[in-house]
């Protein structure tokens, strides 16, 4: 029984809100000359702030809203096929997560007795905004980008006083508001009310419809439109010119779609390196040697573009080590050990490879797989044998990282992994063909951590 009076008596102290349905918002197509078109298949209330939002971006351009029966892919890249479609499309996907009760919190006023106690029913509204092109072989995703924001309304409690006997009836707790765990008591208590129950089970955009124009305004989207301006994707679409007319053959704008999709990254970090293998079994590689200072040079270009597959890259590189030297012993003969020279080697990787880059702007996610060869090279002479003295082994390895684009032609970035080569036997060319020599095979199998800076073409 009191259960059911603490239902009772909570639901008369609250304030509930009616539930409205969203109005229908109508649709203004401008008849002007447009450059980028903005799909719009739902969500009447949402679109045409992102439309003010992206105006306030770019004032000299033209956003045309395109009215769809759905958002899907087909529907997106049909647009595009159409010949007198503009070079670029958006395609906004719009989801809601589900209305959650919060508080009680305290509102101030400008008046003590303004002052007041409330709920909170939020919901988390989520935008995806994906970006298409128009290319002579086809439409192409440029990417897309991801923002959310939490949407909500307080709900006023009338006698805050009474709420918290009913508490304190429930419990035995005598409800400090101040303290955060009395404060989930008293959520716990109003979410057993009908009401509130089949609140937290409307979908959001009808309970927020009424409010919906009021909580979401053009400033939201900043985030969102310094994303679109730094990747640069709506130069692929520049403004019309209402003073001249250039013809296509003759304009010399520069813009993201000039680009050759290639990077050029530097690379600086350690790798696996060192003298070892069945020559010396006695002493195992020095832990340092699994964190060989190393340096290489990369070329990316993103052949994904090619098979509108954008992302997809292929990788050309080489790089070298610092020189390593390891002192070992060997068992010789009588059962002696004996040193053996241990001159210093130089190792050098070429690589070639395949990889993915997804985008989260201004971040990039990195994965990657390369393969190559590496050689050895032994930097002074071998005792009792002239010329040089070197070897050649095949390996590979993966690496996955982030990247962070500071600007849409510069980026930072950080990559871990491994490798592994096979070991490299040595052989002398000195005396005018190649002969074995007995000297520790050069390793390389460990961890790879790299740091990277690049510049995007």
């Amino acid at each position: 029984m009191k259960s059911v009076r603490v239902l009772a008596v909570a639901f008369a102290l609250l304030t509930v809100p009616h539930l409205t349905a969203p109005a229908q918002a109508a649709e203004v197509i401008s008849q002007n000359q447009v450059q980028v078109t903005l799909l719009e298949s739902d969500a009447p209330l949402l679109n045409p702030v992102l439309r003010e939002a992206l105006l306030a971006a770019w004032p000299d351009y033209v956003f045309r809203p395109l009215a769809a029966s759905d958002a899907s892919d087909q529907s997106s890249l049909s647009l595009l096929a159409q010949p007198d479609a503009p070079p670029l499309l958006l395609v906004p996907r719009w989801s809601w997560g589900p209305v959650e009760l919060s508080g009680p919190h305290y509102r101030s006023g400008e008046t003590e007795t303004d002052a007041s106690w409330a709920m909170r029913a939020e919901a988390r509204l989520k935008l995806t905004l994906e970006v298409y092109r128009k290319t002579v072989t086809g439409p192409e995703r440029l990417g897309e980008i991801n923002d959310s924001w939490p949407l909500g309304k307080d709900i006023v409690i009338n006698r805050i006083d009474e709420l918290l006997a009913i508490v304190n009836q429930a419990t035995g707790v005598t409800v400090d508001l101040q303290n955060p765990n009395h404060q989930k008591l008293v959520l716990d208590v109003v979410r057993q009310v009908p009401s509130f129950k089949k609140l937290e089970e409307t979908p959001a955009p009808e309970y927020l419809a009424e409010e919906l124009p009021a909580l979401l305004s053009p400033d939201y989207f900043k985030a969102l439109t310094s994303a679109l301006q730094q990747q640069g994707w709506l130069q692929a679409a520049p403004p019309p010119d209402k003073t001249v007319s250039p013809k296509p053959e003759t304009s010399t704008r520069a813009t993201s779609n000039d680009r050759l999709g290639l990077n050029v990254v530097l690379r600086g970090g350690t790798a696996p390196l060192w003298l070892n293998g069945q020559f010396s079994q006695t002493f195992g590689p020095d832990p340092a040697a699994y964190f060989t200072p190393q340096f290489q040079l990369d070329l990316e270009y993103e052949i994904g573009r090619l098979f509108n597959f954008p992302g997809f890259y292929l990788s050309l590189g080489g790089g070298s080590s610092t020189p390593i030297q390891q002192s070992l012993m060997d068992q010789g003969g009588g059962g002696q050990f004996q040193p053996m020279p241990s001159p210093s080697a130089l190792a050098i990787v070429g690589e070639l490879g395949l990889g993915y880059l997804w985008n989260l702007h201004p971040f990039q996610i990195h994965f990657g797989l390369r393969g190559g060869m590496l050689y050895g090279l032994l930097m002074e002479p071998f005792p009792t044998q002239p010329g040089m003295t070197s070897t050649m082994s095949f390996g590979g390895g993966a690496l996955v990282g982030g990247r962070w684009n500071i600007t849409p032609n510069f980026f930072l970035g950080l990559d871990l992994g491994g490798r592994f080569y096979s070991p490299g036997f040595w052989a002398n060319s000195g005396f005018g063909f190649p002969q074995p020599v007995q000297f520790p095979p050069l390793t390389s199998f460990g961890p790879l951590i790299q740091v990277s800076a690049g510049l995007a073409f």
